[in-house]
Parts: structure tokens; C-alpha cells; sequence
């Protein structure tokens, strides 16, 4: 077991209150490693709470608006500790696998479903995992965060709409410009406390919007997904992953090898293409 100075704060945004059983067995992977958890509710549940302290008797409980996805929360929590107590800080969330599309990251096609297994099995998927995660920080200085290696995305043209507000943000934190950097995607890591001190008591959760149920692509909290990686970068550190999920990458890789070979699909025209080897062999208008 690796030994550390000070102990980790694990902060976990459990908005979807029915994942604390699932997310409970893989905190149980921190194994003797010395944490302190704190819980972030949106609403009052005195239920699980006390759920929550027969697992954990030190855990605190608070309740925060519901404001910035996962991001908001985890801003209000930054404000209320002491981030020199601790040596790492880990982000979880709960976030529920959906039927939406797929999300092409790392040239693979990641869905809804593995997106949100990946993003903590990097983590605390195994007491190994855990282990392996802490003697890296110890062995590699220059490594600031941890995450998925499959969801450590590099900023791009996809994201060319929120950089200039991550550059901005950047230039508030008197942080020097980063013209590359890579971020996180989903926002579940384990990362150097004393890197985050640049953004404590910088910003509330009020600074946030109201999350209504619907994603909106270019909110503050979109651009923090982002800014978390930047700031790494930012102060010299980088970000890696270690554990790989080759049955994520099996699944991938099989969906391209299919699509090359079949696909199909419904056009913005109301056309039904049917592709054979990327070759259109069907096309039929629809009403």
C-alpha cells in the first residue's frame, strides 16, 4: 500500500441517489488508504444520509443547488475545504449511462454506457487500480492528473468554440496561455490538490446555470471540463491514464470494422442510405 503524508478528499456529486450502492463498491476499493468523503445532495434525503455515515461515519453530507452539472458542486466543495490537508483530490459523479449516440474519442466510438463505466473504473475500479493510481504520482513528478486514458480527449476543432472562453478564464487565473492541452471528457479524476488552489474561491456555484435536464453545449460548466486540463498544463503537469479497458476497446474496434462494412442511416432530407464497404447500394426517400 502506498503511503501517504496527507490523506485523499473524495468529493462524489450524487445526483441520481440510486447509484450510491454501485458507487459505495468501488469506494470500498480505497481500500486502508486514508480519505475523507464528502457527499454533495441537491436535495434533502436524511435516509441516505445516514446510508451514507453508517459507511463512512467522518462523511459529510451537504446539500447544493442544483447548478452546473457535476461542476457547480464540486466548485462549492473546493470552497469549503482546506485544500493543504489533503494530498489528492478525487472527483467522482454519478453519471447514468443513456441511449444517446456514440461519442467518437480517441478515434473509437465510445457509448453512453461505456463512457460512464470507463470513467470511474480508471480510477477505483480495483484495489490494484487504486494502488497503481497513487504509486504513479509518486513515481512520475511530473504528472498532475489521473483519468481514463480512453476519455483524456485533446482540445480541438470540436472544442474550438469553448477555447477562447478557456483562454480567457486562464488569463483571470493569471495562468499563462496553453496553445495544447487535453482535458478530460465526463470530468472523473484524481488530481494533485495543490493544483487547484489557482481556481479555490475564484468562482461560486452560483456562476453556474440551473441544470434543467437538457445539455446545452457551451455552458461555464463545459468550458470547466475543459479548464481543468488547461490549468494542468497550465502550471507544467500532465495528465495520463493507466488503466486500458481492452472489452471497451474490442467493442470499438468491432463497430467500425460493422460500419465499414454496413451501415445505414437516416438523413437530414428524410433518405434512407444503405451503405455496403462505404459504397451507397440503397437510397429511398421517405414521407
Amino acid at each position: 500500500m502506498t503511503n501517504l503524508s496527507k490523506p485523499v478528499a473524495v468529493h462524489l456529486h450524487l445526483f441520481y441517489t440510486d447509484m450510491w450502492d454501485e458507487l459505495k463498491q468501488q469506494l470500498i476499493n480505497i481500500g486502508k488508504t486514508p480519505y475523507q468523503l464528502y457527499v454533495t445532495l441537491v436535495a434533502p434525503d436524511p435516509r441516505l444520509e445516514k446510508v451514507i455515515k453508517d459507511f463512512s461515519p467522518t462523511a459529510q453530507v451537504w446539500i447544493v443547488p442544483n447548478m452546473g452539472y457535476d461542476i457547480g458542486p464540486f466548485i462549492e466543495f473546493l470552497n469549503r475545504i482546506n485544500l493543504d490537508d489533503f494530498s489528492y483530490i478525487l472527483k467522482l459523479h454519478s453519471k447514468r449511462p443513456s441511449n444517446g449516440t456514440d461519442t467518437k474519442l480517441n478515434h473509437l466510438p465510445v457509448t453512453r454506457y461505456y463512457w460512464k463505466v470507463l470513467l470511474s473504473e480508471a480510477l477505483i475500479g480495483t484495489p490494484q487500480i487504486w494502488q497503481h493510481n497513487l504509486q504513479a504520482f509518486t513515481e512520475d513528478n511530473s504528472l498532475g492528473m489521473i483519468a481514463s486514458p480512453h476519455l483524456i480527449k485533446k482540445a480541438d476543432k470540436s472544442d474550438s468554440f469553448l477555447i477562447p472562453e478557456v483562454q480567457n478564464q486562464l488569463q483571470k487565473l493569471g495562468l499563462p496561455q496553453v496553445k495544447s492541452f487535453s482535458f478530460v471528457a465526463g470530468t472523473m479524476f484524481l488530481v494533485q490538490s495543490s493544483l487547484l488552489k489557482v481556481i479555490q474561491h475564484q468562482y461560486t456555484i452560483d456562476d453556474f446555470q440551473i441544470t434543467d435536464g437538457q445539455v446545452k453545449d457551451g455552458t461555464l460548466a463545459h468550458v470547466f471540463e475543459r479548464l481543468f486540463g488547461a490549468l494542468i498544463s497550465a502550471q507544467h503537469k500532465t495528465i495520463k491514464g493507466f488503466h486500458h479497458n481492452w472489452k471497451f476497446v474490442s467493442s470499438a474496434v468491432g463497430k467500425i470494422i460493422l460500419r465499414f462494412f454496413y451501415q445505414k442511416k437516416l438523413t437530414k432530407n428524410n433518405k434512407i442510405i444503405i451503405k455496403l464497404c462505404k459504397i451507397p447500394v440503397f437510397e429511398k426517400k421517405i414521407s
